[in-house]
């Protein structure tokens, strides 16, 4: 087992040595084991830094050196959270701190806008964060950048938009294992309030998250997304969240038999 880590800041297009050293990394690791093929385990936007990186590769390389994939709470088509993030900040469950104070450092993180909400899953038709004035869904977001005052972030989702195409089944992998969480409060909708005595306008105050179907972070259609791949093998664990779907047993099991261990945790 080794780890892979790259800087979560940057959009894949800024990380152009991470996908160098993967390189490398999986080279080494398929020569050190005496020329056995890989498991690459990517978890949440992890998995679409693996599609970018997979789309990189020629068929042939891929098939020596790549056993199998096992994508971990991916969201293929991106997340209504990060619109909220954009808006109006997170906090990271320091509740002693608005989420507004967050918000400045975020904002210049293009891995934000990498993780809209992809148009293909969420039409036109349905607003994600709607205000008293005005809603926008994933066809607004020139408007949306235009009305939180930071425009410079409608650059940054033209430059990172189209990087990963998250529902594109990537090619020349013998085995793909797909396995996310539900049935956990997911943010669905974004709603903001008129200002008031007690708090400001959009998008300068916290909003109500309206809960769907997910992980706790991810959408259940964007996680399960890989479901429509064929030769897919899917797993869905109730209750499972986004993070802690790392450390669930269910999920290590999962991945313990992918890889032919013969013991289980429980």
């Amino acid at each position: 087992m080794r780890g892979a880590p790259y800087d979560f800041r940057k959009a894949p297009n800024e990380n152009a040595q991470f996908f160098e050293n993967l390189r490398v990394l999986i080279e080494e690791t398929y020569e050190n084991a005496k020329q056995r093929r890989v498991v690459l385990h990517p978890h949440s936007m992890g998995c679409l830094y693996a599609l970018a990186f997979l789309k990189q590769r020629t068929i042939s390389w891929k098939r020596k050196y790549i056993k199998s994939v096992i994508f971990s709470s991916c969201p293929f088509g991106g997340s209504v959270k990060s619109l909220k993030v954009e808006a109006s900040g997170d906090n990271f469950g320091v509740f002693l701190r608005s989420p507004l104070s967050f918000r400045y450092v975020q904002r210049s993180m293009p891995s934000l806008t990498f993780m809209f909400p992809d148009a293909r899953l969420w039409p036109a038709s349905e607003p994600l964060i709607i205000t008293p004035t005005k809603n926008y869904s994933t066809a607004d977001y020139k408007s949306f950048f235009n009305d939180i005052n930071y425009t410079v972030g409608y650059s940054m989702w033209k430059d990172t938009h189209s990087l990963v195409d998250g529902l594109e089944m990537p090619s020349g992998i013998d085995e793909i294992h797909c396995i996310h969480g539900s049935n956990l409060s997911t943010t669905d909708k974004i709603v903001y309030s008129p200002p008031n005595l007690f708090h400001n306008g959009f998008p300068d105050q916290v909003p109500l998250l309206v809960p769907g179907n997910g992980d706790g972070t991810v959408s259940i259609r964007s996680l399960e997304y890989c479901k429509y791949w064929p030769g897919t093998k899917y797993y869905v664990l109730p209750g499972a969240e986004h993070v802690h779907i790392m450390s669930d047993i269910r999920h290590i099991n999962i991945v313990l038999k992918i890889l032919g261990a013969n013991i289980t945790h429980g």
